[in-house]
């Protein structure tokens, strides 16, 4: 699995316009949802940085 940020997506799907009403469609009745504490993904990425 492969994750883009929203930037990139007209790349992907090759049609800018496409892309961002597919975008729209998606995250026009989504919650954001905001955790708080350690993100264990971003610790590993680190971690494997070094």
């Amino acid at each position: 699995m492969q994750l883009f940020i929203l930037d990139e997506w007209g790349s992907v799907i090759t049609d800018d316009q496409m892309a961002a009403a597919m975008i729209d469609r998606v995250v026009h009745h989504g919650h954001l949802l905001n955790f708080g504490g350690v993100s264990y993904h971003m610790k590993d990425a680190l971690m494997k940085q070094r």
